[in-house]
């Protein structure tokens, strides 16, 4: 049986050199977690759902949360905000995939239902429609 590693934590890819690094962050970060989205709108990143297995014993823990990473332009400090949503959440999934378009994320498939929108504004807040919405402004 094959488990996965489930991380947390944010690397960089320089192009030049083609090297990674590993990035320091501040905030309150996701906890580990593999088969998750990142989409990214305007200045941030969303992440959505995944699936945590940290041992053998343990059993999997799908997610549903959504986070923010956002890289403050004047200190150029990355930081974590868990974004609390409302209303109809989508259902906890993993290996679904996620496309932005304005300032909406559409979750499609994974281990959950087929269709879920999220809407970027703040505060979030879901909107109760045939399918999940997160909205964010």
């Amino acid at each position: 049986m094959c488990i996965r590693d489930s991380f947390n934590d944010l690397h960089s890819l320089d192009l030049t050199s083609m090297q990674w690094r590993k990035l320091e962050t501040e905030g309150e970060t996701p906890q580990p977690r593999y088969g998750h989205t990142g989409t990214k709108i305007g200045n941030s990143i969303y992440i959505f759902g995944g699936v945590s297995k940290l041992s053998m014993q343990s059993s999997k823990t799908n997610f549903n949360d959504l986070y923010k990473v956002k890289i403050k332009a004047k200190s150029g400090v990355i930081l974590w905000d868990k974004i609390e949503t409302t209303g109809d959440i989508p259902p906890p999934r993993h290996g679904h995939t996620a496309v932005a378009l304005q300032n909406y994320i559409f979750i499609f498939g994974g281990r959950g239902n087929d269709l879920s929108l999220i809407h970027i504004s703040e505060p979030t807040r879901l909107l109760s429609i045939s399918y999940a919405v997160f909205c964010l402004k």
